[in-house]
């Protein structure tokens, strides 16, 4: 699975195209068939995070769009869904679910999951209100925004303020 992982993440770093969403091209996804779709971008994510490069890696952002895509859509056709799960999954789906909700908001272009007949409409305030209780403290952030803000809130390494220093003070 991991080769598989690494091959899609490749293609979508070199076209800047996600195969996750081309499901939803022409609306043709069955709304029976959302959780399996977030299940299987949740899936992907953990894998893509392990290979070579982990969430720094080109590409790895797709699975993150993935991700929000597929999480808001499940809270489209199942606004309830959350009651069911663990906490954990609860929130990282709820959390997935209302960053693209704010994105939608934030740029109303953007596209939303849309099925046949519009039997489901996409409405991201809707998305946010059924979330809203999985997450008291807010959404958790991207794993590549998270990354970076506990990498930026990091001590320094011991010396390495010292070394730069003399390489500064000798070059």
């Amino acid at each position: 699975m991991p080769g598989g992982v690494a091959t899609f993440q490749e293609w979508s770093a070199r076209t800047g195209k996600n195969p996750f969403l081309l499901a939803y091209e022409n609306r043709n996804v069955d709304p029976d068939d959302a959780q399996a779709l977030a299940n299987d971008a949740s899936t992907c994510l953990l894998i893509a995070e392990g290979l070579p490069g982990g969430i720094e890696a080109p590409g790895f952002d797709m699975w993150e769009e993935a991700e929000e895509f597929h999480a808001f859509a499940v809270m489209v056709v199942k606004p309830r869904v959350l009651r069911a799960m663990e906490w954990p999954k609860a929130q990282s789906l709820a959390s997935a679910a209302a960053r693209q909700a704010q994105a939608a908001l934030d740029d109303p272009g953007l596209r939303l999951p849309e099925f046949a007949g519009d039997a489901y409409p996409s409405h991201p305030r809707s998305v946010l209100a059924a979330v809203r209780l999985a997450l008291p403290n807010g959404p958790l952030p991207r794993r590549m925004a998270a990354a970076k803000e506990a990498a930026a809130l990091a001590p320094a390494e011991p010396g390495a303020g010292a070394a730069r220093a003399a390489r500064a003070a000798t070059g």
